[in-house]
């Protein structure tokens, strides 16, 4: 009987009937904290979910987003059956030779798509049509693909949008398949894996209880008021202990609003404040150069390369005056044990992985690894390795046909294939058309392929340019194990109810997809999956599934305090400040601060000359644009709880808006070299004087689709997305010849 790490959670009694009863599972949306919660059944429907006090991380409290899922799969548009894209046969006749010429139909602006959606509702542009109709359609077209242009024809997308071991079964039906296009790299959270990888060798954070040992806290662009509340729960409780609360952020957030001290550098200049800080330790004696000798390669090449960021030239680049640059240094190498909780927004811009690489070093720098109270903490990825990964049939270490696109440049991969073309498009755990970046390239390309199918409860965007759009079961309607990138502990969840309608799980709609295309080994119930993915957790800690289900465990593999003793996984089995394995994939060895917006940069004479004036004539008249995730939303889920039918708003600097003749409250337009959008002025005095503001996600069909702005910029290591790399105009409504319409 496994009880060592299993969280102590007496099930709740039964009530009177069957129907009527209360279920442990978790939260399946991807941010941070992975809340525990306890369902309530009345009369076999969901009515409400609480937060679990018996969790020890998440003990009880639940952000609005809880409350939002249970309205969702409750309400009355979810889709509940199958539905077909009503001229679907007229463009589609099914003879066997029929070929639909690249870019004929753009599924944005028929019927119900995002550029036109009538009512709204799906009865605007789709039929009704039985699970039969459906599946026997789609494995059709996948077979009459795939026998002209080979698997690699058929992209499969999908992305962390519903976490949840069994999800793994699509990518399985796929390799299955013949192996697909795939995405590569991650539009969340990619650049500061890889730059962690380098540094460290793999992704390890501190337990979230390990915050007890800090003397000094500082968060560097994380805002857990409004992302992490559990998080917010521990600081407090750190600071009335004796911690030192200090936030990093071009914004003034709710997260600084409760620090002692808040620090707003220029967007996208994080990693020269912290080389600026590094050079400060080393100049004043505060460095610990008796862990560096011992625990870390590539020091002397980094403090050779930190010279030049003297404090005057830092302050130039950052915004800080000279006077933070030096107390900031003083005080993260006096107060230890420091600790570094670093955000995913920082990373978000061009020079992202080099910005994490940087922040990372002055934990090296100062001994604050490897000890309790201490790390730079940004993405524990620990869970995972309990469980055996399920996208891949018996006898395949990968699939056997593969194309990987960046996931940031999708759209345009789609749009330039050739060998073979896409021919059709599978969505699943996302929404690709309201969150990748450069909406409207987007939209072109999911209209050159043959086939869109997307997989969800509602109609989103993508749906709307689907032809087939198949409903899956809300979370309370499945079973599945969820762990998380902060704390340590994974819960098996129970399914509540039944799916609604004809809804059925992922799971079921892929391994019946499978069954029809022919493929072997596509049997099992949920519980007969899991118990496979299981297998480590059985062979290595003699833990068996079914005592698990329903509860919470801690990973009995996770470290309260990774890098102890100065042991790392990197190549030569210490920190790296010089990465050989960085340079071996053509990146600077060292993290190096380059200006994202003055790519020209070369070499080492120009990085020393650095970037004060760099960018300047682009940025002329122009701001930063930030789109941070908002409290009530996640991306594009729930992101109607924001705007609450007042389209987007932009928070602008107070002389900006005095330069522009904009003022609060009024309506402008937003304009991109990517796109244009409207939003509504709200004036943020605590903002940089060229940074602006708009909350991430949105809905196309609603006009609020922040991502018509953002370019499909890369990020620096790891493919991630550049979405704070954006610059941005504003102009009064009626000024200019683009009045109001998105490009």
């Amino acid at each position: 009987m496994y009880n060592g790490n299993m969280v102590s959670q007496e099930r709740p009694p039964s009530r009177p009937t069957a129907s009527n009863r209360t279920y442990r599972s978790a939260c399946p949306l991807n941010c941070w904290d992975t809340c525990t919660w306890l369902v309530e059944v009345e009369d076999g429907k969901v009515r409400r979910v609480r937060g679990d006090p018996a969790h020890p991380v998440t003990a009880g409290e639940l952000c609005p987003k809880a409350a939002y899922q249970v309205a969702r799969a409750n309400a009355g548009d979810r889709i509940l059956q199958p539905l077909r894209r009503k001229d679907y046969q007229a463009q589609y006749p099914g003879q066997a030779d029929h070929i639909v010429p690249a870019g004929s139909v753009d599924r944005a602006t028929w019927p119900g798509g995002p550029l036109n959606p009538g009512n709204g509702s799906w009865r605007e542009g789709w039929e009704p049509v039985s699970w039969e109709e459906a599946l026997g359609e789609i494995a059709r077209r996948l077979l009459d693909i795939r026998s002209r242009y080979g698997s690699l024809a058929v992209l499969h997308t999908w992305d962390f949008g519903y976490m949840g071991i069994l999800k793994g079964l699509a990518q399985r039906v796929f390799n299955s398949f013949g192996g697909v296009t795939v995405p590569t790299g991650s539009l969340c959270w990619a650049a500061g894996l890889a730059a962690q990888r380098y540094d460290f060798g793999a992704n390890r954070a501190h337990d979230p209880s390990d915050l007890a040992n800090a003397r000094l806290i500082i968060l560097w662009g994380r805002n857990p008021a409004w992302t992490s509340i559990h998080l917010m729960r521990d600081l407090r409780q750190a600071r009335r202990r004796g911690a030192y609360i200090v936030t990093i952020d071009p914004v003034r957030t709710a997260t600084a609003e409760e620090a002692d001290e808040h620090f707003a550098p220029r967007p996208g200049s994080d990693g020269a404040l912290a080389l600026g800080i590094a050079r400060v330790i080393l100049e004043q004696g505060l460095a610990d150069l008796g862990y560096v000798r011992k625990n870390t390669i590539g020091f002397d090449a980094f403090a050779e390369y930190v010279q030049d960021f003297t404090p005057a030239r830092v302050s130039q680049l950052t915004g800080l005056s000279r006077l933070d640059v030096e107390y900031l240094a003083n005080l993260y190498a006096s107060q230890k044990p420091a600790c570094l909780l670093l955000g995913y927004g920082l990373q978000r811009h061009v020079n992202g992985g080099q910005t994490v690489r940087a922040i990372d070093a002055l934990a090296a720098l100062t001994g604050n690894l490897g000890v309790p109270g201490g790390g730079a903490n940004y993405a524990n990825v620990a869970g995972g390795s309990l469980f055996d990964d399920l996208e891949l049939p018996p006898g395949l270490e990968r699939a056997p046909a593969r194309r990987a696109f960046p996931r940031v440049r999708l759209a345009q991969e789609i749009l330039s294939a050739s060998d073979p073309p896409v021919k059709a498009i599978f969505a699943t755990r996302s929404n690709p058309v309201a969150q990748l970046p450069d909406t409207s390239r987007t939209l072109r390309a999911f209209s050159v392929v043959d086939l869109v199918v997307t997989v969800d409860l509602t109609l989103t965007d993508t749906a709307r340019v689907s032809d087939f759009i198949l409903p899956c079961a809300s979370t309370f309607e499945e079973e599945d194990i969820y762990w998380c990138s902060w704390h340590n502990y994974i819960t098996y969840g129970e399914r509540a109810v039944a799916p609604p309608g004809e809804a059925r799980s992922e799971a079921d709609v892929f391994l019946d997809l499978g069954r029809r295309l022919g493929l072997d080994g596509m049997e099992g119930t949920a519980t007969e999956w899991l118990a496979r993915a299981a297998r480590p957790l059985r062979e290595r800690h003699g833990v068996e599934l079914g005592e698990l289900k329903g509860r919470s465990f801690k990973n009995p593999e996770a470290v309260d305090v990774p890098w102890a003793g100065g042991r790392f996984a990197t190549p030569s089995g210490k920190y790296e400040f010089y990465s050989e394995k960085a340079a071996r994939d053509g990146l600077p060895p060292l993290p190096v601060y380059q200006d994202e917006f003055d790519a020209g940069l070369k070499g080492d004479e120009d990085r020393r000359r650095g970037a004060e004036a760099a960018g300047q004539a682009k940025l002329v008249g122009r701001l930063r644009l930030l789109t941070p995730q908002h409290r009530l939303s996640l991306h594009s889920q729930f992101h109607e709880k924001v705007t609450r039918g007042r389209g987007l708003t932009i928070y602008l600097p107070g002389g900006y808006a005095r330069a522009h003749g904009v003022a609060e409250g009024e309506r402008v337009r937003v304009l991109s070299d990517n796109g244009t959008v409207e939003a509504t002025v709200s004036l943020d005095v605590t903002l940089q004087p060229d940074t602006a503001v708009i909350y991430s996600g949105g809905s196309v069909w609603r006009g609020e689709g922040v991502n018509f702005l953002t370019p499909d910029t890369m990020t620096d290591m790891g493919l991630g997305a550049a979405y704070y790399s954006c610059l941005v105009r504003v102009e009064r409504l009626g000024e200019g010849t683009e009045t109001g319409r998105r490009r």
